[in-house]
């Protein structure tokens, strides 16, 4: 009677885990736009988002994807309206060089909009900053 309980008990954990890959899958968690940041970008001091969309952007989140495919937190924005730029981190001693040939991630949600499904992202260097440029799709 006990393997009957945990194998029942087992069974129902494996349900509740597929539907919650299968809301996952369905686009419901954030989605993201990656991009290799150009090795010779002359960037040195700040990352700028840029809104270059007709939304206004309700969160802005930029990662960092490591050498073991982790994805860490470089910094974020909230409320950007259109046309405005926002830094969201400053680097001491040109350390944003390291950067260079490295890939990020951006996750988007517009206000009303699924997450990062109506925006394409450019990547720019202005005045020694890398400014990511997001616009409507």
């Amino acid at each position: 009677m006990r393997h009957l309980t945990k194998l029942l008990l087992l069974a129902l954990m494996a349900v509740v885990v597929c539907g919650f890959s299968a809301r996952a899958a369905k686009g419901k968690g954030p989605g993201y736009i990656t991009k290799t940041i150009p090795g010779d970008f002359n960037i040195k001091d700040k990352i700028v988002v840029e809104n270059e969309s007709s939304y206004r952007l309700q969160e802005v989140h930029v990662y960092l994807i490591n050498s073991k495919g982790k994805y860490v937190k470089l910094g974020s924005a909230r409320n950007v309206k259109t046309d405005e730029k926002v830094v969201i981190k400053s680097y001491d001693d040109n350390k944003l060089q390291s950067l260079r040939g490295r890939k990020i991630a951006i996750s988007i949600i517009g206000a009303g909009q699924r997450p990062t499904s109506n925006f394409k992202v450019k990547l720019d260097d202005h005045r020694h900053d890398l400014y990511i440029e997001i616009e409507n799709k």
